[in-house]
């Protein structure tokens, strides 16, 4: 009984030490695309449904077309936010993946922003990939759901260490 203890403790250590941000993000991401979807609503188009609904104000008898022709989804100020989000948590995530293999679009943009920023030509994308990494490895960008790192953040903490 000791012995699958110790064994279950030491596969659930491992699982915890090899762990990455990557399962936070995902977390995050579907969280916030599945709050835009849900506050986003569709307004029939040209139905009696829909004016006696008040969706187009008073309509006379002569233009009310009976049966719904369609409709149209409108985001609201909720749904657009979420959906920001999602974007913004989408690229951190995509940042952390291509600093994995050192190669991609975030990679290439943040280390041009960051050699502007310090006035050093000489970093390369590689040494940047190996910071960011490092960061995933060490769950920096993500301490709890809630506080996760976004593109700038994670450019400010390469900054930071590049300093």
């Amino acid at each position: 009984m000791k012995a699958l203890t110790l064994l279950f403790a030491i596969l659930i250590f491992s699982n915890v030490a090899s762990a990455t941000c990557k399962t936070y993000y995902k977390q995050k991401i579907r969280s916030n695309n599945i709050n835009a979807a849900a506050s986003t609503t569709a307004i029939p188009l040209l139905s009696s449904t829909a004016a006696a609904a008040g969706y187009y104000g008073p309509l006379t008898s002569t233009t009310t077309t009976t049966g719904t022709l369609g409709a149209v989804p409108v985001s609201t100020s909720s749904s657009t936010i979420s959906n920001a989000q999602a974007e913004i948590y989408a690229k951190a995530n995509d940042l952390i993946n291509q600093s994995k293999i050192g190669f991609g679009k975030h990679i290439t943009v943040i280390s041009d922003e960051i050699r502007l920023t310090l006035n050093d030509f000489s970093i390369d994308e590689m040494t940047i990939a190996k910071i960011i990494k490092d960061g995933d490895q060490k769950l920096i960008f993500c301490q709890s759901i809630d506080e996760l790192f976004t593109y700038p953040a994670i450019r400010n903490y390469v900054i930071n260490k590049l300093k």
